[in-house]
Order: structure tokens, then sequence, then C-alpha cells
């Protein structure tokens, strides 16, 4: 993937890990296939930018579902 002229590795993830402590959250990204999982990506932010994100995730989630429509969810809100 390019964007800007630089290079990314683009890689897919359909399994995620968060932890934090009092100054930096922690993300972990990785692959979940046939019970078998594995992790490839660890961000680690300081809460201003987290929320940072989760304003961007958030606009980004309603123009999707404004253009494609209601997106499915995984689990309850209640939890797994």
């Amino acid at each position: 993937m390019e964007a800007d002229g630089e290079r990314f590795e683009t890689r897919y993830a359909n399994n995620f890990r968060l932890g934090c402590n009092r100054h930096e959250f922690i993300l972990d990204f990785g692959e979940s296939f046939e019970g078998q999982e594995s992790f490839f990506l660890r961000i680690v932010c300081c809460p201003p930018y987290v929320q940072e994100l989760l304003l961007i995730l958030t606009e980004s989630l309603q123009r999707y579902s404004e253009q494609y429509g209601e997106i499915p969810a995984l689990r309850s809100p209640e939890g797994p």
C-alpha cells in the first residue's frame, strides 16, 4: 500500500487486545483462524492520542454506515 509516496506494509487483523496503565494504552493487532491466534503488531499511545483515534474511528464508522448500511455486531454490548 502506498500513501503520499510512502510504502506501508499491509496486514489483515481480526483479533485485538487492549491494555492500559496510567500513562499509556497498549493496542495489539493479530489474526485468529481455526482456533489459532497470533499477534504481529503492538502500538503504544498516550491517552489523548487514543481518544483522537476513537473520534476518527467513530466518524469513519458513521460515514461507512451511511454509505453501505448498518454494520452487524460481532457480539452484544453486554459482552462476548
